[in-house]
């Protein structure tokens, strides 16, 4: 009669202990993800100086303030950082791919894992979650140092990373010749700055081609204003700009850090960071969409605050801010159009009280933009040509999700695939949120791309190259919300836990 063999029994407090050491399984997809996306959105451009140790550092303390469990963290971090390098190589000529580069990948990418995450392990209760507060909110405000360090240090990125200068900012060509529309506003702020009011030098700029061939051509006064604050240097626009968006960067923090934790909120900054700095380096840093759209992004913010707390105050607020950025831009009052028609899906006897701030902005928006309409029709030369917004079909559709992702590793499927992944994320907020925001959400990204499948306006970038800059206008909203896909993948007790 064969001898039974026996078996080891494993006590059930050491499958605890190696499952906590772990990590919940589903949560190393969701590390491994932030790891990567945090080296595709540093390592080309936005780390510019220093990229070498700044970059595996970025990515550790990622991934350790991410992952669910420190040795998860120290295992993913210098994992992530090296295949990342191996195939994504940097562009940055100093974040080489040598042997010296990776042993310093690897060794800075698990001192910076482990520090965050055993730093947070250390913790419990209210202790943890001020640590995680003040390790999300120093990656934002690294970030942010980044994405000025270049225009402070140097004046602007190396002509490698655009053709953005000094030189070519400052230099305004007399009216008389064709020009570009870069250059017509900047002709806008040398003229105001000659003391000549708004209107009469938008009008002007336009002299020796087609004027605008109506109201639409005529933009809001409102940034415009705000240039004539500014030093008569016309580079200070570009100052600016990087002011405007840097409260779009730290919007995108708190979106992402409301819906699904603070621990995530470092990657919708960095993602909308690169993007900015992706608009900035080109003459595109002169319009008025990206710093519109970083305005409306606060408001965003103030909204989801509103849904998760009920504050009134907040709700204003959000449709005062968004209203704000449409009387900048006209085209983003389809953000309160949509907020408003959000308020369908509260409760019946919430509706009316959710829809009334948006119903008051578009009272003010409507009276605004009707003095705008009034006061440029008195500015419309006789020799207006005409603009067609016919233009649009599926590859305009898909310039908007790709352009300006040159400082992504410079492809554009990086890009469009954290645009489809903010919609993914969309769809999860209403486990957070419930319907009326992640409706809100969800109709604000995918109702404007689809629209450019009839509308467009085709631009040129500085190669000749047909581009769809309005994606400015869209996409940063995408990159405020992407990280929260991770809701697909929480429990309810991992989404109190963040």
């Amino acid at each position: 009669m064969a001898k039974a063999t026996k078996t080891k029994a494993v006590h059930p407090a050491e499958r605890r202990g190696l499952a906590e050491a772990l990590g919940d399984m589903r949560w190393w997809a969701v590390a491994a993800t932030a790891g990567f996306v945090a080296y595709m959105a540093t390592s080309y451009a936005l780390f510019f100086f220093g990229a070498t140790w700044q970059v595996p550092l970025f990515v550790g303390c990622t991934v350790g303030l991410v992952a669910a469990a420190p040795l998860q963290a120290m295992l993913l971090a210098p994992s992530v950082t090296v295949l990342s390098m191996a195939l994504i190589p940097p562009l940055v000529p100093e974040a080489g791919s040598g042997p010296l580069e990776y042993g310093l990948a690897l060794a800075l990418s698990l001192a910076a894992a482990a520090a965050v995450a055993y730093t947070r392990a250390a913790l419990t209760g209210s202790n943890r979650r001020i640590a995680g507060t003040a390790i999300a909110v120093g990656l934002v405000v690294w970030i942010l140092a980044n994405l000025w360090a270049p225009l402070l240090s140097a004046g602007l990125p190396v002509n490698a990373y655009g053709t953005l200068t000094a030189p070519s900012v400052r230099a305004i060509p007399q009216p008389g010749g064709i020009a570009a529309d870069d250059v017509i506003y900047r002709r806008v702020f040398v003229s105001m700055h000659q003391g000549r009011p708004y209107y009469e030098s938008f009008r002007d700029a336009w002299t020796g081609q087609p004027a605008p061939s109506g109201v639409m051509g005529f933009r809001l006064p409102t940034l415009y204003w705000l240039w004539g604050l500014l030093p008569p240097d016309p580079f200070a626009i570009i100052y600016l700009y990087l002011a405007l968006c840097s409260v779009g960067v730290i919007s995108a923090a708190f979106i992402t850090g409301q819906l699904v934790g603070v621990r995530f909120a470092p990657l919708a900054a960095v993602t909308m960071a690169s993007y900015v700095l992706g608009a900035g380096i080109t003459l595109y840093a002169v319009y008025v969409d990206l710093p519109a759209m970083s305005i409306a992004l606060a408001g965003i913010a103030l909204f989801v605050r509103f849904t998760l707390t009920g504050s009134r105050r907040a709700l204003w607020a959000a449709a005062g801010v968004i209203t704000l950025a449409a009387l900048t831009r006209e085209i983003l009052i389809y953000l309160v159009v949509l907020a408003a028609l959000s308020a369908l899906l509260e409760r019946p006897g919430k509706r009316l009280s959710s829809a009334t701030p948006w119903l008051a902005s578009l009272g003010v928006f409507t009276i605004g933009y009707a003095a705008h309409a009034l006061t440029a029709r008195a500015f419309l030369s006789a020799d207006s040509g005409t603009l067609s917004y016919m233009g649009g079909s599926a590859a305009f559709a898909a310039s908007a999700l790709t352009t300006f992702s040159n400082t992504m590793n410079g492809h554009g499927a990086s890009l469009a695939l954290l645009f489809l992944a903010g919609v993914v994320a969309a769809f999860a907020a209403q486990r957070r949120t419930g319907w009326p925001f992640a409706g809100f959400a969800l109709a604000a990204l995918l109702l404007p791309v689809m629209a450019m499948l009839r509308l467009g306006n085709v631009a040129l970038d500085t190669e000749g190259n047909q581009i769809n800059y309005w994606g400015m206008l869209v996409v940063p909203l995408a990159l405020s919300l992407w990280p929260a896909w991770a809701l697909l993948l929480q429990t309810q007790r991992s989404r109190e836990r963040s």
